[in-house]
């Protein structure tokens, strides 16, 4: 949801940010959850982004 949020506007990834775990390294196991529903209303937009940003720049996300 984070990477996807910094590149909502975005067509392509930014070069500047990487794919990484780092996003959520410091995210408790526990808090999962409520982040989660704390961003229903954006989820989608940010998935969306991430899906259009990976398409155009031939990045398979199934590689993660």
């Amino acid at each position: 949801l984070y990477i996807g949020r910094d590149h909502v506007h975005a067509s392509r990834w930014n070069s500047k940010k990487h794919l990484s775990v780092k996003y959520i390294e410091n995210i408790q196991f526990q808090d999962y959850s409520r982040i989660l529903y704390e961003k229903t209303d954006s989820a989608r937009l940010y998935l969306d982004s991430i899906e259009r940003c990976a398409k155009a720049m031939n990045f398979d996300l199934n590689d993660l």
